[in-house]
């Protein structure tokens, strides 16, 4: 299964503040990059690169968005080779 990935990109003296979506294959043509805006939030800006990349491939299904230390991965939620797995319930009391 392929993810997609995002990672901020901090200004430089000739660019702005960009966000960049890639594949978990890492195959040339396979990230896009965007600029930041300013009129969304951090999350939205992920997402946003996220789904241009998502459009330029073709790629379709239900995607779910998660953080990780460098950015945030997405994940289809629809694909049917992937296993499903379902956390085990817990009692955040301290009761089993």
């Amino acid at each position: 299964m392929q993810t997609i990935m995002t990672k901020y990109l901090g200004p430089t003296d000739t660019k702005a503040p960009r966000v960049k979506a890639m594949t978990s294959s890492g195959h040339r043509g396979s990230t896009y990059t965007v600029e930041w805006d300013d009129s969304i939030d951090v999350e939205g800006n992920h997402a946003d690169a996220a789904q241009k990349l998502l459009d330029r491939l073709g790629w379709h299904g239900m995607w779910r968005m998660g953080s990780t230390d460098r950015g945030y991965v997405f994940v289809n939620v629809n694909d049917i080779n992937s296993p499903k797995l379902m956390a085990k319930q817990h009692d955040w009391r301290g009761v089993t």
